[in-house]
């Protein structure tokens, strides 16, 4: 990890690659973040960015979510976010944290 700045994509996200390799995540989990990271790409390829940091994260984000209320979103357009806030959360960290949603069960 480097101080958070001047990454281009390709450099953090193959250092969170790395990390989840680590952790053992599996090819399919880890190819499921790469197909986001190359939305991400593009994106930042249309608007002439060459480093990634948290502001290109911020704008990809508004540019996926608009207007709309989280709970609003697509699927895909959730997982694109989570994608985005795992690089960013990386860069600045050094690590990401587990999430798990709590769900409910009607009886």
């Amino acid at each position: 990890m480097k101080d958070g700045k001047h990454q281009t994509l390709k450099e953090i996200s193959s250092e969170v690659e790395t990390y989840f390799r680590g952790l053992s995540y599996n090819k399919q989990r880890i190819r499921f973040y790469q197909k986001g990271w190359s939305v991400i790409e593009q994106f930042m390829e249309e608007n002439s960015i060459e480093f990634y940091e948290a502001k290109v994260g911020d704008a990809f984000i508004s540019k996926i979510q608009g207007t709309s209320d989280y709970s609003e979103l697509s699927r895909r357009e959730k997982d694109l976010i989570r994608c985005t806030n795992v690089l960013t959360e990386y860069q600045n960290t050094g690590s990401i944290k587990f999430r798990s949603i709590l769900k409910k069960i009607s009886t």
